[in-house]
């Protein structure tokens, strides 16, 4: 090897590396999430709630407490978690009692018998009612009904930090949300991803990792008028994105890095106990007009239990 190459070229090659690690070590190494299922088609919301409920089975049976956030709106998202509760039902972990935000839209439970309903404010500034009703409960298999702002882990607003605060333990929750596939569908993400000095809410931060979670897909062709999902996994909380009709479905699991609340999170395939905190993030479709019905078509269905 030239002499002038090993002068000029080595000690850039040092510095490089060197840099390199100085931000590694300073800033933490993001890796990408580990896929639990990989791209699948879904004949409706009601099975993925379905598959979302068996491939968790044992977490849910162990942690008796759920919490489940869906956006209010459309109503399809309460169809996932009604299938979400009938699959549980099948299962032989049926659900003894909901605990329902009082602002959120009831539940067509009309063949779950036994099934108690209790609404109650679940973001007052105490939370007495909400905590009162879960140790009324306590022992039972209960489940959270939320707004999807309510009960993710992504938010640090998010009242579910003082719920397990006041209770003395972690709540696995799963939340759903709307996700984009092409840049001109960023819009209906909700909520928005905003930059910090715009974001008065406090929930910028969900919307930009529902926004990260559908980039990867702005270049790929999706089947059309198919359900469509797949999950990945992290170490803290679920994130499963989905979208309806030439949408696509995530799920992905955080790990919050060791400074408090960041805006990235790191990954690792490392199995979670039942009492960590787990967050789900569905993603929703708007149809093409208002007067439009939204149809779901049976595609090949690519999910895999693992």
């Amino acid at each position: 090897m030239k002499k002038w190459f090993v002068r000029l070229y080595l000690p850039a090659m040092v510095l490089v590396i060197t840099i390199g690690m100085f931000f590694v070590l300073k800033f933490g190494y993001a890796k990408t999430p580990p896929i639990i299922i990989k791209p699948s088609h879904f004949s409706g919301p009601a099975e993925m709630g379905e598959v979302v409920f068996r491939r968790f089975y044992m977490p849910i049976k162990e942690a008796k407490l759920i919490a489940f956030g869906i956006p209010p709106q459309p109503a399809w998202h309460r169809e996932i978690l009604q299938a979400f509760l009938r699959s549980a039902k099948r299962e032989g972990v049926p659900f003894e009692v909901i605990i329902a935000e009082e602002q959120m839209p009831s539940l067509d439970l009309k063949d779950l018998e036994g099934l108690e309903v209790v609404k109650v404010p679940t973001n007052s500034g105490t939370k007495s009612e909400v905590i009162d009703e879960i140790n009324k409960h306590a022992g039972k298999q209960v489940l959270l009904y939320l707004p999807s702002v309510f009960s993710t882990h992504l938010l640090k607003s998010s009242p579910i930090f003082q719920l397990e605060q006041l209770l003395g333990r972690k709540i696995f929750s799963f939340t759903t949300g709307p996700l984009a596939l092409a840049a001109d569908q960023e819009f209906i993400i909700d909520p928005p991803c905003l930059g910090a000095e715009r974001d008065s809410g406090g929930t910028s931060e969900l919307g930009c990792e529902i926004l990260r979670a559908g980039r990867g897909f702005y270049r790929k062709k999706v089947e059309q008028e198919q359900v469509f999902g797949r999950k990945q996994e992290t170490t803290c909380r679920y994130l499963p994105s989905y979208r309806r009709f030439k949408r696509i479905a995530i799920l992905r699991r955080f790990h919050r890095r060791p400074r408090s609340h960041p805006r990235r999170t790191q990954f690792s395939t490392s199995a979670n106990s039942a009492s960590e905190r787990h967050d789900t993030v569905r993603a929703h479709s708007h149809s093409d007009g208002p007067s439009s019905k939204p149809r779901w078509h049976r595609g090949r269905n690519l999910c895999r239990r693992i």
